[in-house]
């Protein structure tokens, strides 16, 4: 029935943070189905799902330093400037909407590597400062984060649009365009080498990560 599936959607998200003869029983299912997987990771995935910010606060002094964001923001500006240099030459454009097209452009805002808060501790302390920890009780840990992710959610509801806020962490290896905002966000995660170093020549860096960023500002255009 429906609700004999939804009990047990239930209960095998959670069998991997339950005592040990309900992971083992995961573990076997989950190694017959697709294979494996080492304990390290997913404690680090569970880590990064429920204060996912102090990893990556973590990661970025370790991985990210301060020139690679300002290399990459430049890198940035200077493809979206190429990109609306070539609009005079697109024919199927009239110049009204090349003219809309470029503004666009200006008005996309660019969230590169990580938010600013995440160099200082106290911020990142503050922004969790609800979330409630048991250093005896790991399945409690995880149902606190699951409420303090909801109640977050529904508080959010109430509260402005802000095109800047980070709605993903740093650490998700990824580059994306945000439809609802106009944002292009690069993640500290990846650039990484090999798709980009501060270090490497331009030609290196424009020939990898600049192509995930063109590829994400061409999204700007999708539906239009």
């Amino acid at each position: 029935t429906i609700a004999n599936y939804l009990a047990w959607v239930l209960v095998y998200s959670k069998l991997g943070k339950l005592s040990k003869p309900f992971r083992d029983a995961r573990a076997d299912l989950m190694t017959d189905v697709s294979g494996g997987g080492k304990r390290w990771e997913f404690c680090v995935s569970e880590v990064d799902d429920s204060v996912g910010f102090v990893l990556s606060a973590m990661f970025v002094r370790e991985a990210f330093p301060g020139d690679s964001k300002i290399t990459a923001e430049n890198m940035i500006q200077g493809i979206k400037e190429s990109f609306k240099d070539n609009f005079p030459s697109l024919k199927w454009m009239d110049p009204e909407t090349q003219k809309l097209a470029a503004a666009k452009v200006d008005s996309i805002i660019d969230t590169v590597g990580y938010p600013d808060f995440l160099l200082d501790p106290d911020e990142v302390d503050e922004t969790y400062k609800e979330l409630e920890f048991s250093e005896t009780d790991y399945f409690q840990n995880v149902m606190n984060s699951f409420h303090y992710d909801t109640e977050q959610n529904w508080e959010s509801l109430d509260l402005p649009p802000k095109r800047t806020a980070w709605l993903y962490v740093p650490t998700l290896v990824n580059a994306f365009y945000l439809v609802t905002s106009n944002v292009i966000a690069i993640t500290a995660a990846i650039l990484q080498p090999p798709f980009y170093d501060a270090s490497f020549p331009k030609s290196i860096n424009y020939g990898s990560i600049g192509f995930f960023i063109g590829h994400e500002l061409t999204h700007a255009f999708d539906d239009t």
